[in-house]
C-alpha cells in the first residue's frame, strides 16, 4: 500500500492523463462554446449606461436669510449649515420622484417590433397613434396586443396571457376587430388607433403593451444607481442601464427636473410658513393699531395737546422700548410652547416658521427645526414606497426621535432664559411707570395713550418690513441642486452584451462542462478502474490483467489460442509460480465478493491454460449455493462434490473429463445442499488429500467470499486469487478483502484485474458471462447467453488475436 502523498500524486498524475486522453471533448464544448457566446450576444438585448451629473451646494436656504432680518446669526450656527448630499441621494432612491417623472414623461403605452431574435422597442416612434379614451377600465398591462392591418381602414388586435391584479390571476385571450379613427372598446380596454405613416413600414408586425406606472417606477428604481463622483465631493453621479438609451436619458433628466422642483418647493416652504405666521399676527395687530390711533388723535384734540417735554419724552422712549421687547419676548414664549405642541405631529410641523421670524437667534434651535421638518418631508416621501419595517424608514425615525429630544431639551434652556429676561423686563417697565406718577395727571394719561400707539406702530411697521424682506427673500430662492451634466445619448456606454466578453465565457464554459464532468466523475467514482486503484489501497499486488473480450466460446483459452485473452491467461500461470514453490499439487482457490465479477470464467480458463502447458488439471466447482460452473460445462451435475461429501458416490464417479481439453477434468457441485458450510467444513480437506494423488494442479472455483463457504475452502488452498472487474466492482471491496487475508483467514492473496478495455475504457460487461446467485440472500439470476458452434469462430479473429 502506497503512503497518502504518494496515493495523492498518482491520483493527480492519473487525472491529468484522463484529461489530455479526453482531448477531443474539450476541443468540441470549446466549439459549442463560442458558437453559444455569439448566439448569446445576438439574442440578448444590449443594455446602455447612461450618467448624469449634479452638484449639491451647501444649505443656503430662506432660514439662514431670515436670521439676517433680526441680526447676525452666530458663528456656531454658520458651522451646522452643512452639506445635503445624503439627503439629496436618498431623494434621488424615492418612489415619488420616479413616480412623478415617468408621470411627465407619459410612459402608459410602449410600442414593439418583432424581430428576428429580439423584438425592438420602438421608442418616440411609434408606428400608429394610441389614445386611451377610460384609463380606469385597463385590464392588459404588460401583455402584448399584436396589431395587424386587415384593410386600408381595418385592422385586428390579438392578446394572449395571463394578468395578476390584486393578487387574482386572469386568462386574457381575445381577438377583435377595429377601424382606425374609433373606439376599440370590449371588457378589458378602451382606445383608439390612428393611422401614422411616417414610423409604419409594411411587412412588420407590431405589437404594444399597456405599462403598470407602479411597476414602471419599481423596475426603474431598481437600475437606478446614485452614488458619490469622490467621497470628499458633493457631486452626484446618477446612473441608469437600459436596453434603449434614449428612454433613459430622458428619464434621468426629467428625474432631474423633478429634483430641482422639489427642492426650490422644500426650501419655499419656510419663506410661506413665515408668511403666514406675520399675516396673522398683522391681523391682530391692525385693529389695536387702529383703536390705539384714534384714542392718540381724540386725546389730543379734547385736551389741546401738542407735544411732551424733553423729560417726558425720555421716559416714554424707554418705556416703549421696554414694551417691545416684552412683547417680543411674549412671542417667543408662545412660539416655544407652539414647538413643543408641534414637534412630533408631521403635519403641524410643516406649518412652523423658523424660530428666526420671532427673534429667536439660536443656531441649535434654528438647525434643529429646519432638520425636523426636513426628516418629516423625507420620511413622508420614503413613505409613498416603503413599508414600516423598511430599513431606511426605520433609521429616519430613530432620527426624528433623537431630534425631538434634542429639541426639548433645548426648547426648556431657552423658555427657562426667555421667562428670566421677561420678569427683568417687567420690574423695568414697573420701576419706570413709577416715575410717570411725578407727571402732571393729564400728562400721564397722553403718555399712557402716545405709549399704546406708538407700540402698536413700531411692530406694525416691524412687521410689514419683515414681511416684505421675506417676500424677497423668496423670490430669490434657488435651488441647491445644479445640474453640471445632463444625460445625453451621445455620452451612452453600451455595457453589454460584449462580444468578446461573450466569446471568452462561451469558451471558460465549454472547456470547464467537461472538466466538471471527467472531475466529479473521478471524484464521485468509487469503482475500481486500473490497477492503480487496488495497488495504492491493498498490500497484495495484482498479478493480472485480464482483457475484454466479445467472445462467448468456452473455454475461450482453447478456441483462441493466439488471442489477447490468452495471453493474459498465460501471464496469469506465469505470475502464479511464484506462489506455487512448495513441491507437489497446488491449489488455486478463485474468490470474488459480488457477483458478476468474473470468478466463474477466470476459473475455467484459468484450469484450460494449466491443462494446456500439459498438467493434469483438476477444476472444481464448489459453489455450493449456486452452480454457475456446473452449468457452464457440458455433461451433467450430478453426482458431484456435494454427493462425494455426504458419501453418496465415490470421488471417480463424480470427476469427468472434459473432452474439449485435454488433461482437464471436472469435479461439478451436483445436488445443492442446504447445509453447504458444515459439508465443506468436514469433508473438503479429504478430498484435497484424495484428488492431488491424481493432478499436478487444482483450480477451485468457490462462493463469494462474504459466505463462510469460500473461506473454508480458501484456508486449505495454496493460493487464493481474488477477482475484480474493472468499471464494476467498488474499492471498497479491497478493504474487506485486505482483512480478511490479514486476520489469517486466507493465505498468498493476490489479485486478478478482469475485464480491461483497450485504450483505458472500462465497460461494464462482456458477452461470456453474467453471474449470480438467487437464494433469498441472492444475488440475481444466472445468465451465460447463447451458445454458437464452436467450429464457426475463427481462431485467429483480428480483434483479439496477437500480431506478429
Amino acid at each position: 500500500m502506497v503512503s497518502k502523498e504518494k496515493k495523492e500524486d498518482l491520483e493527480l498524475k492519473a487525472f491529468i492523463q484522463k484529461l489530455i486522453s479526453r482531448w477531443p471533448w474539450f476541443v468540441l464544448f470549446a466549439v459549442l462554446g463560442l458558437l453559444g457566446g455569439y448566439l448569446a450576444g445576438k439574442m440578448i438585448k444590449p443594455k446602455y449606461s447612461v450618467t448624469s451629473t449634479v452638484l449639491v451646494e451647501e444649505q443656503d436656504n430662506s432660514m439662514s436669510k431670515l436670521s439676517g432680518l433680526f441680526g447676525n446669526i452666530s458663528d456656531d450656527f454658520k458651522g451646522q449649515m452643512t452639506n445635503n448630499v445624503d439627503n439629496m441621494m436618498g431623494v434621488l432612491k424615492t418612489y415619488t420622484l420616479s413616480n412623478e417623472a415617468l408621470e411627465e414623461l407619459n410612459r402608459k403605452v410602449t410600442w414593439y417590433e418583432d424581430g428576428f431574435f429580439i423584438d425592438h422597442e420602438l421608442y418616440k416612434e411609434d408606428p400608429f397613434v394610441l389614445e386611451i379614451t377610460d384609463s380606469t377600465l385597463n385590464r392588459t398591462d404588460g401583455i402584448p396586443l399584436k396589431i395587424k392591418m386587415l384593410t386600408e381602414n381595418t385592422y385586428r388586435i390579438s392578446a394572449h396571457g395571463y394578468m395578476n391584479k390584486n393578487g387574482f390571476r386572469e386568462k386574457i385571450d381575445f381577438q377583435q376587430n377595429g377601424t382606425f379613427g374609433k373606439e376599440f372598446s370590449n371588457r378589458y380596454c378602451k382606445f383608439i388607433i390612428r393611422k401614422k405613416t411616417s414610423y409604419y413600414f409594411p411587412g412588420k408586425n407590431y405589437y404594444f403593451k399597456f405599462n403598470d406606472l407602479s411597476d414602471l417606477t419599481k423596475g426603474c428604481l431598481s437600475r437606478l444607481k446614485v452614488e458619490l463622483s469622490d467621497k470628499k465631493a458633493d457631486i452626484i453621479n446618477i446612473t441608469i442601464t437600459g436596453n434603449n438609451p434614449a428612454k433613459e436619458v430622458d428619464y434621468l433628466n426629467k428625474l432631474n427636473q423633478e429634483l430641482i422642483r422639489y427642492r426650490q418647493m422644500v426650501k419655499s416652504k419656510t419663506s410661506e410658513n413665515s408668511l403666514v405666521f406675520i399675516g396673522n399676527q398683522l391681523d391682530g395687530i391692525t385693529d389695536s393699531l387702529k383703536k390705539a390711533q384714534n384714542r392718540y388723535t381724540d386725546f389730543r384734540a379734547d385736551h389741546k395737546i401738542i407735544d411732551l417735554d424733553e423729560e417726558a419724552k425720555d421716559v416714554l422712549a424707554k418705556v416703549n422700548e421696554l414694551e417691545t421687547q416684552k412683547f417680543q419676548m411674549n412671542m417667543q414664549i408662545d412660539y416655544f410652547k407652539n414647538l413643543k405642541n408641534y414637534m412630533h405631529d408631521a403635519d403641524k410641523m410643516q406649518t412652523v416658521a423658523t424660530p428666526s421670524v420671532v427673534g429667536i437667534m439660536d443656531a441649535g434651535l434654528n438647525a434643529l427645526v429646519e432638520k425636523l421638518i426636513d426628516l418629516y418631508s423625507r420620511r413622508r416621501t420614503m413613505a409613498f414606497s416603503a413599508r414600516d419595517n423598511n430599513p431606511g424608514l426605520k433609521l429616519i425615525d430613530e432620527e426624528i426621535r433623537a431630534t425631538c429630544k434634542s429639541m426639548e431639551d433645548n426648547i426648556a434652556n431657552l423658555s427657562s432664559n426667555a421667562i428670566a429676561q421677561l420678569n427683568l423686563l417687567n420690574g423695568q417697565i414697573k420701576q419706570i411707570n413709577g416715575k410717570m406718577s411725578d407727571f402732571p395727571e393729564t400728562e400721564q394719561q397722553y403718555m399712557n395713550i402716545k405709549r399704546q400707539f406708538d407700540l402698536n406702530n413700531d411692530i406694525y411697521t416691524f412687521m410689514l418690513q419683515k414681511k416684505a424682506e421675506i417676500g424677497i427673500t423668496n423670490a430669490s430662492n434657488v435651488s441647491d441642486v445644479q445640474i453640471l451634466d445632463p444625460a445625453r445619448i451621445e455620452t451612452a456606454e453600451q455595457t453589454g452584451p460584449k462580444p468578446l466578453l461573450n466569446l471568452l465565457i462561451g469558451l471558460l464554459a465549454g472547456l470547464a462542462l467537461p472538466f466538471i464532468y471527467l472531475y466529479l466523475s473521478q471524484y464521485l467514482n468509487n469503482k475500481i478502474q486500473g490497477t492503480d486503484d487496488i495497488e495504492n489501497d491493498s498490500e497484495y499486488p495484482v498479478i493480472a490483467s485480464i482483457i475484454h473480450s466479445d467472445k462467448i466460446t468456452d473455454p475461450l483459452v482453447v478456441r483462441h489460442l493466439r488471442s489477447r485473452i490468452t495471453e493474459s491467461f498465460r501471464q496469469l500461470r506465469t505470475q502464479l509460480k511464484y506462489y506455487m514453490t512448495k513441491p507437489g499439487v497446488n491449489v488455486i482457490c478463485i474468490h470474488s465478493v459480488m457477483p458478476g465479477e468474473g470468478k466463474t470464467f477466470t476459473s475455467l480458463n484459468l484450469a484450460s491454460i494449466f491443462a494446456l502447458q500439459g498438467k493434469r488439471t483438476l477444476l472444481i466447482d464448489a459453489d455450493l449455493r449456486k452452480a454457475g460452473l456446473s452449468d457452464l460445462v457440458p455433461g451433467k451435475n450430478k453426482p458431484g462434490l456435494s454427493d462425494y461429501l455426504i458419501g453418496s458416490n465415490h470421488l471417480d464417479e463424480s470427476i469427468r473429463n472434459i473432452q474439449k481439453v485435454d488433461n482437464l477434468s471436472f469435479l461439478p457441485s451436483g445436488e445443492l445442499p442446504p447445509n453447504s458450510a458444515e459439508l465443506l467444513e468436514n469433508g473438503f480437506s479429504k478430498l484435497l488429500k484424495e484428488v492431488k494423488e491424481k493432478f499436478d494442479c487444482i483450480v477451485v472455483d468457490t462462493s463469494p467470499t462474504i459466505l463462510t463457504d469460500s473461506v473454508i475452502i480458501g484456508s486449505q488452498a495454496d493460493v487464493n486469487l481474488f477477482v475484480v472487474r474493472s468499471g464494476y466492482s467498488y474499492k471498497k471491496q479491497i478493504e474487506d478483502v485486505d482483512n480478511l487475508v490479514q486476520r489469517g483467514m486466507l493465505k498468498n492473496a493476490a489479485y486478478v484485474l478482469n475485464d480491461v478495455r483497450r485504450g483505458g475504457k472500462y465497460g461494464y460487461g462482456y458477452g461470456y458471462s453474467r453471474y449470480g446467485y438467487g437464494y433469498g440472500y441472492g444475488y440475481g439470476k444466472y445468465y451465460y447467453g447463447k451458445h454458437k458452434d464452436p467450429d464457426s469462430y475463427n481462431y485467429y479473429d483480428e480483434s483479439d488475436n496477437l500480431k506478429g
